[in-house]
């Protein structure tokens, strides 16, 4: 059985995980995700956004 992304409507395929600290960001992306655990599962089109989202903000704090 192949996991699916936890972002709501998004049925792709699970490409990496990351820390449920990062809710509040994807929520700032205006997605919902169905939280189940301590990890988000993301597919790689959702997980390329938060990337470059939270590459933006690390830019502008330094």
């Amino acid at each position: 059985m192949v996991e699916e992304c936890e972002v709501v409507d998004c049925e792709e395929e699970v490409f990496k995980s990351v820390s449920s600290s990062y809710a509040p960001l994807i929520q700032q992306l205006g997605l919902k995700v169905e939280r189940r655990g301590k990890r988000i599962k993301l597919c790689k089109k959702h997980y390329k956004e938060i990337r470059k989202v939270k590459r933006k903000i690390k830019r502008t704090m330094f």
